[in-house]
Parts: C-alpha cells; sequence; structure tokens
C-alpha cells in the first residue's frame, strides 16, 4: 500500500492527483545521478512518506480541476517516465554489479508498479461505493 493510513474521502480525482505525485517522485527519482548515502532517500518506506507529506499539496494545486484534465496530466507524466527510461541504457538501468532490486530500472519498475497497483484498487473500491 502506498499510504499508511487509510484515507476515508477518496475519489477518483484525489487517486489520479496521487499517481501525479508518484509520476514526480519517480522521475525525481530516475534524473539523480547522486551515489552513496542519498540512496535511502529513494527506498520505499522514504519514498511511501514522502509522497504522503506532497499529496495535500499536489490536491489543494489541482483541487478544480475536472477527471479528463487530470487523465491528460497522468497520461503526460507517464509518457515523461516512458521517455526518461529510453534515455537510459540497459547497463545503466540493471547495472549487473548491483543487486537486482538496487538497480535504477527495478526500482523505477518497483514504485510505478506499487503507485499504480494501489491507484487501481482505490478506483475499484471508489467505483463500488458509487
Amino acid at each position: 500500500m502506498i499510504w499508511q493510513e487509510p484515507r476515508l474521502h477518496t475519489n477518483a480525482a484525489m487517486v489520479l492527483v496521487d499517481v501525479i505525485v508518484w509520476n514526480t517522485m519517480i522521475l525525481q527519482f530516475a534524473h539523480d545521478r547522486t551515489p552513496g548515502p542519498s540512496a535511502s532517500f529513494y527506498s520505499p518506506s522514504a519514498m511511501a512518506q514522502r509522497a504522503e507529506r506532497l499529496s495535500a499539496g499536489f490536491q489543494r494545486r489541482f483541487a478544480g480541476r475536472d477527471l479528463r484534465e487530470l487523465e491528460a496530466m497522468l497520461t503526460e507524466g507517464q509518457d515523461r517516465v516512458l521517455d526518461c527510461v529510453a534515455h537510459h541504457s540497459n547497463a545503466s538501468l540493471f547495472d549487473p554489479a548491483l543487486s537486482p532490486m538496487k538497480t535504477l530500472g527495478r526500482k523505477i519498475q518497483f514504485f510505478t508498479s506499487t503507485a499504480y497497483d494501489d491507484a487501481l484498487s482505490r478506483l475499484r473500491q471508489w467505483k463500488q461505493v458509487l
């Protein structure tokens, strides 16, 4: 789960904004070339905590947007993540010198799949309530 605590009044717009938050963080991570100690900044728990902290600001920023607009923003973010990955070589994404879970490609894959899986689950729950 992305969020540590359940959010009681989640709707589709909130879910889309939360995935936009994740796309933004994934792009930040993918572009950060800082070696060494900064790795903990991108651990799964640190990323989840940061997403929770950023969510409220993003929710306020995009409060007036309709679902189509948010969907377009989300699609643009997805395209940017794919473009970013395409600009990396296989060696830089999946460096054989690192354990598989510590490679750039695997982390991007993990963060993306976690965020999108959680979003899909929340959208299904939201739809059932309707």
